[in-house]
């Protein structure tokens, strides 16, 4: 592929040739690598819950309108037959 691996993510973000990033972390490292990937002026995609606290997830919106970035997260297990399945099973209280 020819793609170059970047081990530091303070460097990573440094890169021009960078536009965005994926943030395929722990929860609560969330915070930390969007607001550097923001203020760095990338763009950014993430999936499952976006923060720990409403505090945090306040931060990270501030400082995507403010570095102007775009950003998407994606909610993956919204859309998945099995738990949408036991979602419908436990409103509906069938045992």
């Amino acid at each position: 592929m020819n793609c170059a691996f970047i081990a530091d993510y303070d460097t990573l973000l440094q890169d021009p040739a960078i536009d965005g990033v994926v943030v395929n972390a722990p929860t609560n490292m969330h915070t930390d690598l969007i607001l550097k990937a923001a203020n760095a002026g990338k763009h950014i995609f993430t999936e499952k819950v976006l923060a720990l606290t409403v505090e945090d997830c306040l931060k990270i919106k501030q400082a995507i309108e403010k570095n102007n970035v775009k950003f998407s997260i994606a909610l993956v297990h919204k859309c998945r037959g099995d738990l949408l399945f036991a979602k419908q099973m436990a409103h509906t209280c069938i045992r």
